[in-house]
């Protein structure tokens, strides 16, 4: 089953309630990102001809867009923090191959999905609440 990460996005970095969840998810994102490098590098690393190589370039509705985005995403690496603008970007390519690739359908099901919960002080009172449960129970 498909299960969402619920959180919230607090300084720009998303702070789950369940870790498992989170990297779990964040993996999705991480997979598909690794896959579209390579298309990229393919490409000779030009965000025009990897639309191009995906078959989607009458498909992208703004190409500044398009450019800023797959350049965001090629910048995660290792080491990189997954930051909000990130997973925007990754929704919004996974969009737009969700109506022209083929199972681009099944890729969109099987997205990462980080659900802000809402309320950040709500959010730190219930991790906390939980945090001082799981401390009483050790």
């Amino acid at each position: 089953m498909n299960r969402p990460c619920n959180g919230v996005w607090l300084d720009d970095r998303f702070k789950p309630n369940n870790l498992d969840n989170y990297l779990r998810e964040t993996h999705k994102l991480l997979m598909f990102v690794s896959s579209l490098q390579a298309v990229y590098k393919q490409s000779g690393e030009d965000p025009i001809n990897t639309a191009r190589l995906l078959n989607i370039q009458e498909a992208i509705p703004d190409a500044k867009e398009w450019i800023t985005s797959l350049n965001r995403l090629m910048s995660i690496g290792p080491d990189s923090k997954l930051k909000q603008a990130h997973y925007r970007d990754y929704l919004w390519v996974l969009a737009i191959l969700k109506h022209t690739a083929d199972n681009g359908d099944l890729l969109w099901y099987n997205r990462c999905r980080l659900n802000d919960i809402g309320d950040a002080s709500g959010w730190i009172i219930a991790d906390t609440v939980n945090k001082i449960n799981r401390y009483n129970r050790d």
